[in-house]
């Protein structure tokens, strides 16, 4: 049943992807892109640079492959890049090389062990800050990249009784963590909630995830995992907690469903 609910939403998202039915997004966020594959992202190019190429590769080679990208993508604007079916089934973190043309030099600029599953179906913003250091504005619910009530999100209240550093979302069986979806850095403090984004990839594959949460213990972090399924959290309020014998477990509060 579940899985004919999960195609039944995939095929519903994806004809909203298609008519725009989504909620529009506050200009210049990462938000879901709208007209590319399952295995494809949107790089929006804002840090005065032109990118001219893109590689995707495994984190455990050198071999940069074919370039991604079909053409420059230049300041201000955006190129769709992506990986193969086959690749997104492989276990591994990725390196993302931008080669980029900077006062008609050619720079390369690498970003290591990212999770490209986590960017699929998404804008992802290429950025500089004021001290020169470039960024992916990875998609974070911290930065309220999708609107309240999107079904590729959910609520994580914390009512451990520790505070949360970090929350990881990955395939079962999978020794790789990924990048933390709290990825801007901010705690959930025992009391206080914080939604939680998931991949178009992630809500309308058939696999089940783990995910892992990291709790303070002042000079150390413990970190616990657990199974879930992706379409159950979508949309509702999974609360951590502890029980009597003081292991800690997460259970849903409320179904979006």
């Amino acid at each position: 049943m579940k899985r004919f609910v999960r195609t039944l939403l995939s095929l519903t998202l994806a004809i909203a992807l298609l008519m725009g039915a989504l909620p529009a997004q506050a200009e210049g966020a990462v938000k879901l892109a709208t007209g590319i594959g399952a295995n494809e992202f949107y790089i929006a190019n804002t840090s005065g640079a032109s990118i001219t190429e893109v590689y995707i590769y495994p984190n455990y080679t050198s071999s940069l492959g074919q370039p991604r990208n079909s053409g420059w993508i230049y300041n201000n604007a955006e190129g769709k890049v992506g990986i193969t079916a086959r690749e997104a089934q492989w276990d591994c973190l990725w390196n993302i090389r931008l080669a980029v043309r900077i006062n008609y030099r050619n720079y390369f600029i690498t970003f290591e062990d990212q999770d490209i599953t986590a960017y699929l179906g998404y804008r992802v913003v290429f950025t500089v800050d004021e001290n020169g250091y470039y960024s992916f504005e990875y998609p974070d619910a911290n930065d309220d990249v999708m609107p309240d009530g999107s079904v590729l999100s959910f609520t994580l209240y914390n009512d451990s009784g520790k505070d949360i550093t970090e929350v990881y979302i990955y395939r079962e069986g999978s020794s790789r963590w990924g990048q933390a979806r709290n990825s801007s850095g901010k705690w959930i403090y025992d009391g206080r909630s914080l939604r939680i984004n998931m991949s178009y990839t992630e809500v309308t594959t058939s696999r089940d995830y783990m995910i892992r949460i990291g709790f303070d213990y002042g000079w150390y972090v413990s970190y616990w995992e657990f199974p879930i399924d992706t379409l159950d959290y979508l949309g509702g309020t999974m609360r951590v907690s502890r029980n009597s014998n003081g292991n800690y477990q997460i259970e849903p509060m409320s179904y979006g469903f």
